[in-house]
């Protein structure tokens, strides 16, 4: 394969790169794909495409010309990277992974048991007021919340600048014929997760995400990590460099009225009957989880997923260590398996915790697990 002295290899800017411990991957953005790939060609990407031409990366590998030709096939074949010329390649910058949001709260959890707990149209009226774009109703199990209470609180929403619902319920609380209809009338909703269910599934109905899962819905879904759960999108990619991208900018109220950064954290801010939501985001601590990304946290750090995955703060291996591991997590990034999966083995096998680094491993053992 001959190449002339001005040809380059040129990264498409909606391709960006996750390096993890064994693997590494590349997400299409725009095709909303994922790739694995090997680290030594996220090396070969990062390091020495944007510094040498296509002959002089030809003649770097020409002891490994095989390698070569593979990793240029690939990353032409997957329209990954192009070729172009020095002058053309300016024409292309790099993506920003700059984020910001236009509101001082992005989501929210209204959990809903008994109605009067407290006025729930009036907490969401003042979410509303906060501009806050995406409200989670999570309706538990032997509420007294029915249908037309449903129904006549998301008429309520569908008036107000919201962007999206998603609705958390229990297998038994409403049937399917119910949420379809919901789905029909309500056109914002764009989840349902169905705790209790007889099997774990997912299906789009009506442009309608729904999750069926086994799980009890007194157990929650914080904190569970899924690849059903990952997101592809730009936006969740760049707030990931930042933030915690389950906790930034979110506001939850409890069954009790208690404003959280989450329901399953214990600690409150105040109650929504006296405190406005503007003011407890305000007290001292309520923003402190809002900055604590993937790459902060104990082998969170070392998973080529990170960026696409969501993190809970509720649920980690130590309690006493704000960066520890989510402790729902069924994935070993060290050795690039999920629990179930043959040669699985936990990260605890993987090495040690210890109070003053975090996770260390043991990378002997990694190493011969990986052979």
């Amino acid at each position: 394969m001959k190449f002339s002295k001005n040809e380059y290899l040129h990264l498409f800017s909606c391709c960006l790169l996750i390096k993890g411990y064994r693997r590494s991957i590349i997400i299409d953005f725009q095709r909303r794909k994922i790739e694995s790939i090997p680290n030594s060609l996220h090396s070969f990407i990062t390091n020495d495409i944007d510094l040498y031409s296509l002959p002089e990366l030809a003649h770097k590998f020409k002891e490994q010309n095989s390698v070569f030709k593979e990793y240029l096939d690939f990353l032409l074949s997957k329209e990954i990277c192009f070729i172009c010329n020095s002058s053309e390649k300016k024409l292309f910058p790099t993506m920003s992974i700059d984020w910001d949001f236009p509101s001082i709260v992005s989501n929210s959890i209204i959990e809903i048991f008994r109605k009067k707990k407290y006025n729930i149209q009036s907490a969401i009226k003042k979410l509303n007021e906060l501009r806050c774009f995406h409200i989670e109703l999570r309706i538990k199990k032997d509420s007294d919340f029915n249908k037309s209470n449903l129904v006549n609180c998301l008429k309520f929403i569908n008036n107000l600048s919201f962007h999206s619902i998603s609705l958390v319920l229990d297998n038994t609380a409403f049937s399917k014929d119910d949420l379809i209809f919901l789905c029909k009338e309500f056109l914002k909703i764009n989840t349902i997760i169905i705790f209790n269910s007889p099997k774990d599934e997912s299906e789009k109905i009506s442009n309608v995400i729904f999750i069926y899962t086994k799980i009890n819905i007194s157990n929650c879904h914080c904190g569970a990590i899924d690849t059903r759960y990952f997101s592809q999108s730009i936006d969740h990619f760049t707030e990931s460099q930042h933030h915690n991208t389950c906790l930034n900018r979110k506001v939850c109220i409890d069954i009790n009225g208690e404003i959280k950064n989450c329901p399953s954290l214990n600690k409150n801010f105040g109650n929504i009957r006296n405190t406005t939501l503007a003011e407890a985001i305000e007290k001292p601590g309520f923003k402190d989880l809002w900055f604590i990304n993937k790459d902060k946290i104990d082998v969170c750090k070392d998973c080529e997923f990170r960026h696409m995955c969501t993190d809970c703060r509720a649920f980690i291996k130590d309690p006493e260590n704000i960066y520890s591991q989510p402790s729902k997590c069924p994935y070993n990034p060290y050795i690039a398996k999920w629990q179930g999966e043959e040669g699985y083995v936990s990260v605890e096998e993987c090495g040690a915790y210890t109070r003053e680094k975090g996770f260390v491993v043991n990378k002997r053992k990694v190493k011969k697990l990986n052979k």
